[in-house]
C-alpha cells in the first residue's frame, strides 16, 4: 500500500461523541473520549483532513534509510518551530525530501497541538480549517500542509488573517514559483545546490557501508542523483537489488518532480526535446544548437506553428524550468537535469518516434556545415543515446536500424565519423545488434581494407566500441575476432589499439570480460582456422594467455544493456585448464609451421616465472620445455639464463625438490657450454653469499671460482678459438673467475692463452678492445709471456688496444703519454680517441701531476682543447679542478669554448660553469664569461646551450656585470637581446627573472638615461606582470607602474605598452585559465581613469580584448565540464 493511500484509509470519517455548549451554534465540539459523561449527544464530523502529527510521525515509513542531513537543516527547523512567524510558505523541487524532513523535524517534539495534513489543495480543507481554527483560538502549535499549491495557500493564508488564532500555518509545495506575496507570509525555499554536498556524502556512506570499494559507483550515483536525495535513495536502492542503478522506469518520481502532468504537450515536446542533447549550445556564438532544436521537425514535431510561437512555448519553459533548477544554464549551455529525469524525457520523445524520423534527424546532423557546430550536436546526442539502455523503444529502433539491409547497415556508414560515434554510443544500449552490423560489415573485407580505410577516430571509436561489446558472453565472440582483424591491421601506436585490447582479454584475471577460459580458447581455436596470416595473433594471445602478475585494467564494472558486467573470476583448476589448452595448440602449431619454435620458445622463456614460481605449474612448464627441445634440441642460452636468474634469486621460496628440477634443467641446457656453467656459478656463488658484505664476497670469489677455473685449464679451453672469442667480446666479465684463471694457469698456459688471443685480435679492426682482456692482463703477474704479447699487439698495429693496456704502467717521466704522443704523430692516430684511452686509465694522485698530464699534451698535440675539456668535465665533481694550477687551465678552457666549433657536450660545459660560479666569488670568471654571453649569443643554437646561466650569474655578481647587460640591451642592433635577453625576464609571465633580481633602482636610473630608446620597451617585456607582495589585491607590477608614472619622458611609447602586453600574454599554465584573465581585467580596470590618452586607449582595447578571451573560456570550460 502506497503511503497517500494509508493515510486516505487512515483518515476516513468517524462519528464521536461531544459535549456541545447551549450558547454555542456552530456545529463543532471539542473531542472529550468515549467514556465522558455528556449533556446531549449529537453526529458530528471531525476534519478528516487533518492528522495528528505524532500520528503522521508515528505511520512515516522511513524504510530503515537513514536521513540526509544538510547544513540548512538546523535553520529551516528553527523557523518552523522556533520562530514567530504565522505563515510559512515552504517550497522546494518534488525529490528534495520536504516531507521527510518534517517527520525529522517533529519527531521528537511534544506534538499535543500540532497536526499534519497531506493533501492540502483538497478543497474541504479550507472549511474543516475555518472550523478547527475558530474552535482552537486559544492553543498555540503547528499545522504542515503538504501538497499545498499557491492558489490554496492563498486562501489559507487569507482565512488564517480573518481568524484570531495562535496557530502557525506550513505549506508545502514542488512549484518554488509559486510564491505566495501575502502580507504575514513568510518565504523557505529549498534549492537542489542546498544539499548537493550532503547528498553525496550520504552517498559515499551508503555504497560504503554495503561494503562496495568501487568509485566508480559513487560518482556514476552523484552524478544521477544531482542533489536529490530521493534519487540518491533510489538508485542506492537499485544498485542494492539489482547491481545497477537504473531509474527509466520511475515514472511517477519523475513526473511529479517535473511537473509533466501540469504542462501542456507543446511544452512536454520542448522539454523532451531540450533533453535530447547533453548540454545544448543556447546564447551567444552557440546560439545555432539552440534553434536547430526549435525548428527542426525531427527534433522537435511542433507542425504548422510559426516560429514566433515556437519561441515563446521554448524560451516560457526555459525559463520557467531555470527557476525550478530542473534545467541548469551553465555559461552558455542549458542542461536538462538531473540525469534520471533527463534520460526519462528522452525516454518519452522515442515513445513516439519513429524509424524514419530518427533516420532523419542523423541526416540533418550530418548535414550541419558548421564542422564546430556539427560535432557539438554529434556528440550532445550520442552522449544521450548512451543513457538509454533500459529503453525499450530505443533498443527496437536501433535494432531495426541495423539489420541487414537497413540505413546502418551499410559500408558507407560504418566507415564514417558519425556512423562510427553512433556505434560506440549505441553499443551500450543494443550491444548486440551493433555488434551483429559491425560483424557483418567489417569481417569480410580483407586485412589491408581494414588498414586503410578504418583509421583515426573512426578506428577509436571502434575500438572503445569493441572493448565493451568483449565484457558480455553474448557479443564476445565476434567482438574478439573483430579486435584480432584489426590487430593485424594496426595502424596505432598509442594506448587505444587494437592489439592491446585483444590481448588483455585473454588473461586470467582482469580481463575485461564475462566468458570463461574454455569460452576463451574456443576463440583461439576459432582464429586457427581464419588461415596463416592470423599466426602472428594468436602467438601474441597464446603469450598473454600465460601471464600471471602484474594485471591492471582501466575501468570498474561495465553497464551495458541495463545490466552490470563484471570480470570473470577463474578458480585454480579454470587457469591450468586454461593452460592445458594453450599448450594444446602451441603443439598443433607446431606441427604444422616448425619454422614459429623460435618465437615459441621466446614466449616460454618469458613465462618462466608465471608457470613456475607465481603459479606452481612446473608440469607444465616441462611440457613447454619437452615441446622446444624436441623440435631444435638442448642449446637454448635464453633458457638456461632464465632458469638461472630463477634459481639463484629465490633460494628461500624453492623447494629441495624444485630446486633440483631446475638444476636438471640447467645442466640439460649447460652440457656443452662452458659460458653457461660459468653463468651458473656465478648465480650460485651470489646466491649463497647474499648476506656477506662486498668485501666478503670478494675474499671468497676467487677461491669459489678456482673449480671452475680448473675446469677451463684442464680441458684446455684456454685454446679453444670459438670460446676465448666468446669471453673476449663478453661485456659481461666475472672478475673472480678472470682472476682464479691467472692464479692455476702455467706460464706456457698463459703463453698458449695468449697466443689464441692475438690470431683473434688480429682479425678485429684497429680500435678494438676487450675488457675480459684487460683484466686478465692486470691479473696476470709480469712475465715474459705478458711482454711478448704486449708487441705482437703493437706489432698487429692494435694501438687502442695497446694504449689501454699501456698506460697503466705510466712513469714519473710520462714515458707512456711520450710514446702515446708519438704514435699519434707517426701513425696518424685520432688525437681525441687515443689520448682518451690514455687519460681515462692513467693513474693521477695529485693536482700537480694531471696538470703536468695536461700541459704536456698542450705542448705537444695540436687543436687539443676539446680533449682535455673533456677530460676535465669528467672530473666535474672533483676539487681538483678547481685547485692551482689546474683552476686557470680549467677556466681558460671554459672562457674558450665554442659551442658550434666543439665536439664537446654543451651542457657538461654549461654545467661545469654553474659549479664554479656558484661555489665561491668568482667575480673575475663571471664578469669574463658575461663578456662571452653578450658576444656570442647571437642565435637561437647559442642561446639554447647557455639557457638558465643568468639565474646564477644575476643577482649574485650584478655588481660587476649589470650595467654591461643593460648597456647591450640598449643596443637596437643586438643580437644577444633577441636571442638570449628575453631570458633575462620572466619568461613566463610569473614571477621576477634574474634581471628584475638585481638592484631596481640602478635600472630605472640606466632606463631614464635611455630614454630616447628601446631599453624601456623592452624592460617593459622583462618585467614582471604583477606585484606579488599584495596576494589579496591583484595589481601590475611597480616597475610597470613606475614606466607609466614616467611615461612623458620615453619616446617609444606605444612600444612600451605594446611589449608589457605581449610580456603579460606569454605565460604557462596549469588547469583553468579564467583567475588569470580576471586578474590581468581586474588589474587594468585599475588604469582606467589613466589622463594619458594613448595608455587610456591601450587600457580600454586590453579589456576589451580580454573580456572576449575570457567569456569563450568560459564557454569552454563549462562545456568541458558537461561533457
Amino acid at each position: 500500500m502506497g503511503f497517500k493511500s494509508f493515510l486516505r484509509k487512515l483518515f476516513k470519517r468517524e462519528q464521536t461523541v461531544v459535549r456541545q455548549s447551549n450558547n454555542q451554534s456552530n456545529n463543532f465540539a471539542s473531542v472529550i473520549g468515549d467514556n465522558n459523561i455528556v449533556e446531549q449527544n449529537v453526529t458530528m464530523t471531525v476534519p478528516s483532513l487533518l492528522l495528528k502529527m505524532n500520528n503522521f510521525v508515528d505511520s512515516f515509513k522511513t524504510n530503515g534509510i537513514a536521513y540526509v542531513t544538510f547544513p540548512m537543516f538546523d535553520e529551516i527547523k528553527h523557523q518552523i518551530l522556533e520562530e514567530p512567524y504565522q505563515l510559512i510558505q515552504f517550497l522546494g523541487l518534488s525529490g528534495l525530501g520536504k516531507s521527510r524532513m518534517m517527520f525529522e523535524i517533529f519527531k521528537e517534539e511534544d506534538n499535543a497541538h500540532n497536526y499534519y495534513c497531506s493533501n492540502a489543495s483538497d478543497e474541504r480543507l479550507l472549511n474543516d480549517l475555518s472550523i478547527f481554527l475558530r474552535k482552537r483560538k486559544d492553543e498555540v502549535g503547528i499545522i504542515v500542509l503538504d501538497d499545498c499549491n499557491a492558489d490554496a495557500f492563498s486562501r489559507i493564508s487569507k482565512l488564517r488573517s480573518e481568524i484570531d488564532t495562535s496557530y502557525k500555518i506550513i505549506g508545502i509545495y514542488n512549484d518554488t514559483e509559486g510564491l505566495v506575496q501575502q502580507y504575514g507570509v513568510n518565504h523557505l525555499i529549498l534549492h537542489r545546490r542546498d544539499l548537493i554536498e550532503s547528498v553525496n556524502q550520504y552517498i559515499e556512506e551508503q555504497i560504503g557501508l554495503m561494503g562496495s570499494q568501487a568509485e566508480s559507483v559513487v560518482e556514476q550515483i552523484q552524478n544521477l542523483s544531482d542533489g536529490f536525495p530521493v534519487v540518491a535513495i533510489k538508485a542506492i536502492q537499485s544498485y542494492r537489488e539489482k547491481g545497477v542503478t537504473s531509474l527509466m522506469n520511475e515514472d511517477e518520481l519523475w513526473k511529479r518532480m517535473c511537473g509533466y502532468q501540469n504542462i501542456d504537450n507543446d511544452a512536454r515536446i520542448a522539454l523532451q526535446s531540450l533533453s535530447l542533447f547533453e548540454p545544448l549550445g543556447y546564447e551567444q556564438e552557440f546560439t545555432d544548437d539552440y534553434e536547430l532544436v526549435k525548428y527542426n521537425k525531427s527534433i522537435t514535431p511542433l507542425e504548422n506553428y510559426s516560429n514566433q510561437r515556437i519561441d515563446d512555448i521554448f524560451e516560457n519553459l526555459v525559463n520557467t524550468y531555470i527557476q525550478k533548477e530542473l534545467i541548469e544554464k551553465n555559461s552558455c549551455w542549458l542542461l536538462v537535469r538531473p540525469l534520471p529525469l533527463a534520460v526519462w524525457l528522452v525516454g518519452q520523445w522515442f515513445r513516439s518516434c519513429g524509424q524514419g524520423r530518427l533516420v532523419q534527424l542523423l541526416n540533418d546532423l550530418d548535414a550541419i556545415q558548421n564542422i564546430g557546430q556539427a560535432n557539438r550536436m554529434k556528440r550532445a546526442l550520442c552522449k544521450r543515446i548512451k543513457n538509454m539502455q533500459d529503453n525499450e523503444k530505443a533498443k527496437f529502433l536501433f535494432e531495426r536500424l541495423m539489420a541487414k539491409g537497413a540505413p546502418f547497415h551499410y559500408e558507407e556508414v560504418v566507415c564514417s565519423d558519425f556512423g562510427s560515434r553512433l556505434f560506440l554510443a549505441i553499443s551500450t544500449v543494443n550491444p548486440v545488434a551493433v555488434m551483429n552490423c559491425l560483424f557483418d560489415v567489417i569481417m569480410p573485407q580483407s586485412i589491408d581494407w581494414a588498414k586503410n580505410i578504418i583509421k583515426g577516430d573512426v578506428r577509436r571509436n571502434y575500438i572503445w566500441c569493441l572493448e565493451k561489446l568483449s565484457m558480455p558472453e553474448t557479443t564476445f565472440r565476434k567482438a574478439t575476432l573483430l579486435l584480432a582483424k584489426f590487430s593485424l591491421a594496426e595502424n596505432e601506436s598509442w594506448a587505444n589499439n587494437a592489439t592491446g585490447q585483444l590481448l588483455q582479454l585473454f588473461h586470467v584475471a582482469l580481463a575485461g570480460t564475462e566468458t570463461t577460459l574454455r569460452q576463451r580458447l574456443d576463440v583461439i581455436e576459432e582464429l586457427l582456422k581464419l588461415g596463416d596470416e592470423y599466426t602472428p595473433i594468436i602467438l601474441k594471445v597464446i603469450d598473454s594467455a600465460f601471464s600471471y602478475s602484474h594485471f591492471s585494467r582501466n575501468a570498474g564494472y561495465e553497464h551495458i544493456d541495463g545490466k552490470i558486467y563484471k570480470d570473470f573470476e577463474p578458480t585454480g583448476v579454470d587457469i591450468y585448464e586454461y593452460w592445458e589448452g594453450c599448450i594444446k595448440i602451441i603443439n598443433r602449431l607446431l606441427q604444422s609451421k616448425p619454422d614459429i619454435v623460435n618465437q615459441i620458445a621466446d614466449i616460454i622463456v618469458s613465462h618462466v616465472y608465471d608457470l613456475s614460481l607465481r603459479s606452481g605449474c612446473y608440469d607444465l612448464l616441462e611440457k613447454l620445455i619437452n615441446i622446444v627441445v624436441k623440435v631444435r634440441g638442448n642449446k637454448w642460452p635464453e633458457m638456461h639464463k632464465q632458469l638461472l636468474k630463477l634459481r639463484k634469486y629465490n633460494q628461500d621460496r624453492l623447494s629441495t625438490e624444485r630446486k633440483a628440477k631446475i638444476d636438471g634443467w640447467l645442466r640439460q641446457f649447460s652440457a656443452k657450454d662452458f659460458l653457461l656453467a660459468l653463468e651458473e656459478t656465478h648465480a650460485a656463488f651470489y646466491a649463497e653469499n647474499r648476506e656477506h658484505s662486498f668485501e666478503d664476497k670478494m675474499t671468497h670469489a676467487v677461491e669459489y671460482f678456482t673449480p671452475i677455473a680448473k675446469r677451463f685449464q684442464d680441458e684446455r679451453l684456454y685454446s679453444d678459438s670459438e670460446l676465448v672469442l666468446r669471453l673476449l667480446d663478453n661485456q659481461t666479465n666475472e672478475i673472480a673467475f678472470i682472476r682464479a684463471t691467472s692464479n692455476v694457469l702455467t706460464k706456457q698456459q698463459v703463453k698458449e692463452f695468449f697466443g689464441v688471443i692475438v690470431k683473434i685480435i688480429a682479425t678485429k679492426d684497429p680500435d678494438y678492445q676487450s675488457s675480459f682482456l684487460n683484466i686478465l692482463y692486470f691479473s696476470l703477474p709480469d712475465s715474459e709471456a705478458k711482454e711478448s704479447f704486449l708487441q705482437s699487439i703493437y706489432r698487429l698495429k692494435k694501438f687502442q688496444q695497446y694504449i689501454v693496456l699501456k698506460a697503466n704502467t705510466e712513469t714519473q717521466d710520462l714515458s707512456v703519454l711520450k710514446e702515446v704522443v708519438g704514435l699519434i704523430q707517426k701513425e696518424q692516430l685520432s688525437p681525441k680517441k687515443t689520448l682518451r684511452q690514455y687519460l681515462y686509465r692513467v693513474a693521477i694522485d695529485t693536482v700537480e701531476r694531471m696538470f703536468e698530464i695536461c700541459d704536456y699534451i698542450r705542448m705537444n698535440v695540436a687543436d687539443c682543447d676539446d680533449i682535455l675539456l673533456d677530460y676535465i668535465i669528467a672530473h666535474e665533481y672533483s676539487s681538483i679542478i678547481l685547485e692551482e694550477p689546474m683552476e686557470t687551465l680549467t677556466k681558460e678552457l671554459l672562457l674558450g669554448y665554442d659551442c658550434k666549433k666543439s665536439t664537446v657536450d654543451a651542457y657538461s660545459v654549461k654545467s661545469v660553469v654553474k659549479n664554479i660560479l656558484e661555489s665561491g666569488d668568482e667575480m673575475a670568471f663571471a664578469v669574463a664569461y658575461n663578456q662571452k654571453l653578450l658576444r656570442v649569443i647571437h642565435d637561437y643554437e647559442s642561446f639554447r646551450v647557455n639557457d638558465q646561466l643568468y639565474f646564477t650569474l644575476l643577482p649574485k655578481y650584478q655588481k660587476y656585470i649589470l650595467l654591461d647587460i643593460l648597456k647591450e640591451m640598449s643596443n637596437k642592433q643586438s643580437d644577444f637581446w633577441y636571442f638570449g635577453g628575453k631570458d633575462l625576464g620572466s619568461g613566463d609571465g610569473f614571477g621576477a627573472g634574474p634581471l628584475f633580481q638585481c638592484n631596481i633602482d640602478t635600472i630605472k636610473d640606466v632606463c631614464l638615461q635611455e630614454s630616447q630608446g628601446c631599453l624601456p620597451y623592452r624592460l617593459a617585456y622583462l618585467a614582471p606582470v604583477f606585484d606579488y607582495s599584495d596576494k589579496d589585491e591583484p595589481s601590475f607590477s611597480k616597475f610597470f607602474y613606475w614606466l607609466l608614472e614616467h611615461f612623458e619622458n620615453f619616446k617609444e611609447q606605444e612600444n612600451i605598452l605594446s611589449e608589457f602586453s605581449s610580456n603579460m600574454g606569454s605565460y604557462s599554465w596549469v588547469g583553468s585559465i579564467i583567475p588569470l584573465l580576471e586578474k590581468k581585467i581586474a588589474c587594468l580596470k585599475k588604469l582606467e581613469h589613466n589622463t594619458n590618452p594613448l595608455v587610456k586607449k591601450w587600457v580600454d582595447e586590453s579589456i576589451l580584448s580580454l573580456s572576449e578571451q575570457l567569456r569563450m573560456e568560459q564557454n569552454a570550460e563549462s562545456y568541458r565540464k558537461l561533457c
